[in-house]
């Protein structure tokens, strides 16, 4: 089965560096296969064989990826099922044409359908939860100018105060689907 490894702040700034290729050295040594990475920025592909699950996968990876540095990331790990969801959710599909708009928060909880959060306040910018994500688009702000993410992420999973979250725009979205698929 295939999975992607999500990375939260990789290779963001001077502090977090992880060169890719030592990334896929680890996760190779970890006995994985067919590892690729996707991008600097921290998004990896893998072949589990058997019945391994997204939760061992997640444990040998992190336990791979300690021995390399003297830091440690968060990261999320999806299957290629779940990646396959998030795309089909969308609930903007016009807004595909522009995929720097349209962004997924993929996180280890899901959201607090109670969040106290009014769409309102962020129109014509949109937000609506799915599982374990938060799909954000952007009509009249980008996405590094606004602070929809942030406040919407922060407000979502307020009662999950270790919530991992990180955020893709669509066109890795679909390239990570596409990459996991089968």
């Amino acid at each position: 089965m295939r999975y992607a490894l999500l990375f939260r702040g990789v290779n963001v700034g001077g502090r977090t560096r992880f060169p890719m290729s030592d990334l896929r050295a680890a996760l190779e040594g970890a006995g994985f296969s067919d590892v690729s990475t996707y991008l600097q920025s921290g998004n990896a592909v893998v072949s589990a064989a058997g019945r391994t699950t997204a939760v061992k996968v997640a444990e040998r990876a992190r336990e791979a990826i300690a021995a390399h540095l003297p830091w440690t990331p968060e990261f999320l790990v999806r299957s290629g099922k779940e990646l396959a969801a998030v795309v089909a959710g969308n609930p903007w599909p016009e807004a595909v044409a522009e995929p720097k708009l349209l962004n997924v928060a993929y996180a280890s909880a899901a959201p607090d359908p109670k969040a106290a959060l009014d769409p309102a306040t962020w129109a014509p910018d949109e937000w609506m939860f799915g599982e374990r994500c938060v799909y954000l688009h952007y009509v009249a702000s980008s996405p590094g100018r606004s602070r929809l993410a942030e406040v919407v992420c922060r407000e979502a999973f307020r009662s999950d105060p270790d919530a991992v979250v990180t955020v893709r725009n669509w066109n890795t979205v679909v390239a990570l689907a596409e990459l996991t698929a089968g």
